[in-house]
């Protein structure tokens, strides 16, 4: 699945990516919550990906908690969030896993 935007939000059998790239707008939190009840019920965990994130919003650990708690309250799944420890170095990446 393709939208347009700052996102893209892919799935394959039990897991879901969504990459996040640019700038993290809260507004965006209403078509993301969309998006995510729109994936095949199969899909029971979701893997943000904040790799190619530009800037955070002042909303945005809001705005990941809100797409978290709504994952886990609709899926019952596992949440993971990925993200480059170093700027500019694609080598260093951590990924944070918060299961129900």
């Amino acid at each position: 699945m393709l939208y347009d935007g700052p996102f893209q939000l892919e799935s394959a059998g039990s897991l879901a990516t969504l990459y996040i790239t640019g700038k993290l707008p809260a507004r965006v939190l209403p078509t993301l919550l969309r998006a995510f009840d729109g994936l095949p019920s199969s899909v029971r965990v979701l893997r943000v990906a904040l790799d190619d994130l530009e800037q955070l919003g002042d909303g945005a650990p809001t705005l990941v908690h809100e797409m978290r708690r709504h994952w886990q309250s609709t899926r019952d799944g596992g949440f993971r969030l990925s993200f480059r420890t170093m700027p500019d170095e694609g080598s260093a990446h951590a990924e944070l896993q918060a299961m129900p």
